[in-house]
């Protein structure tokens, strides 16, 4: 399966997340944007997930992808980035062209919904 949007990475995790925490899930891609393999990175509690980028990283590499997407879940049902949300993608997009590894986007999820903040514009020069 191609993954080209929010909805495509929220039908692909539906049924692996538990909506009662955060979580964050990473999806590596080919070069056909198909999904190579996605992995439960961190699990957090009802309204925070600490994430770190190496486990992100050591997982793309590992899995020799061409891209990734990350994405979290939101247990409020807001599907809104809030601050950190938005930081914290900087640093992992800062570190995706260091590495050379095209971050396409970070989902955030809730049961019934799905949003980009590629799309929402919120990051400048994302490449």
């Amino acid at each position: 399966m191609s993954i080209s949007n929010a909805r495509e990475v929220h039908w692909t995790l539906a049924s692996s997340i538990d909506w009662h925490v955060e979580q964050a899930w990473v999806l590596a891609l080919d070069s056909q944007l198909k999904i190579v393999e996605f992995t439960l990175t961190s699990k957090g509690t009802v309204n925070y997930c600490q994430i770190h980028p190496r486990d992100i990283f050591r997982f793309v590499i590992t899995r020799n992808a061409s891209s990734f997407i990350l994405a979290h879940n939101h247990p409020s049902g807001n599907t809104l980035p809030s601050r950190q949300d938005i930081e914290f993608t900087k640093k992992i997009l800062t570190l995706s062209k260091l590495h050379e590894i095209p971050f396409l986007d970070h989902v955030i999820l809730t049961k019934t919904a799905a949003t980009s903040i590629r799309a929402l514009k919120n990051i400048r020069n994302w490449t």
